[in-house]
């Protein structure tokens, strides 16, 4: 247990990034570690670290599904198919319509008309599929996209390429 958390704070979800973690309950994410490139989510450019779990967003409309981590970027589903990402945008890793840092949890505008199912961050690309797609992945690599069957063997060889596991329920 980490001290000065309280004892009643219980995350139902967990990711690890390089040096960051984001942890969730059913309603608010926290993060901590190292905050080089915004992937805290504090808003706040002059923190570099902390040390303890440090509240970055709550839902009161909507409850938190995942929470991704990856070297300095972040992410959250929540159960509407919502997602919000920040950190590193490189690569456009993040989803959003460029490639700058984001320093607090931001509503991926351009998937405002998906529910989101599943999402994975690569360091250099970034997938998602949601229920429109149904058995289809759309993988982004620097603004560029392409829609892929889950069972094309051409994204297993990237996913296998780059040590990534995707699950599949429906």
């Amino acid at each position: 247990m980490l001290d000065n958390m309280p004892e009643d704070l219980k995350f139902s979800s967990v990711a690890v990034g390089f040096a960051h973690v984001v942890a969730a309950t059913d309603t608010q994410v926290y993060c901590w570690g190292l905050n080089c490139f915004g992937q805290l989510g504090t808003d706040n450019e002059s923190i570099k670290s902390l040390a303890v779990p440090t509240l970055v967003y709550t839902t009161e409309d909507d409850s938190i599904a995942d929470v991704y981590a990856l070297f300095h970027s972040s992410a959250i589903r929540l159960s509407s198919g919502r997602l919000l990402t920040w950190g590193d945008g490189r690569h456009h890793r993040l989803l959003q319509h460029d490639t700058r840092t984001i320093h607090k949890p931001t509503l991926v505008s351009r998937l405002a008309d998906e529910k989101v199912c599943r999402f994975l961050f690569t360091p250099t690309s970034a997938a998602f599929c949601s229920e429109s797609l149904v058995k289809n992945v759309i993988l982004f690599n620097n603004n560029n996209s392409k829609i892929y069957s889950i069972f094309d063997q051409e994204f297993v060889s990237i996913l296998i390429d780059l040590d990534i596991s995707w699950y599949y329920s429906g």
